[in-house]
């Protein structure tokens, strides 16, 4: 399947933007009330929320080769339901 989103990896700058490997912005992420950026010592939600949206390509190609290794029946042995919610976690990330 063709990839819809910016091709990873991406990084995480101190000030909430977030770049993918050529630097080209992807998002700025925001406080809470959408006035302080990560930087801001008492936000530490938002910069675990930042922390994760950058790690999201990378989480997406780990997912689908754990997919293609349990279905190959190669290296990983999962139960249905750890197969389940892996599709569902990648359906969810390629929006469908």
């Amino acid at each position: 399947m063709k990839t819809t989103h910016t091709p990873g990896p991406w990084s995480l700058e101190v000030d909430a933007v977030i770049s993918d490997a050529t630097e080209a912005h992807i998002c700025t992420v925001l406080g809470g009330e959408g006035t302080r950026f990560i930087d801001d010592e008492d936000n530490q939600e938002c910069l675990a929320n930042a922390r994760l949206i950058a790690a999201a390509p990378d989480l997406l190609d780990a997912l689908k080769e754990v997919q293609d290794w349990a279905n190959d029946g190669f290296r990983v042995a999962l139960r249905d339901d750890q197969k389940a919610k892996i599709a569902a976690a990648i359906a969810k990330a390629e929006g469908r």
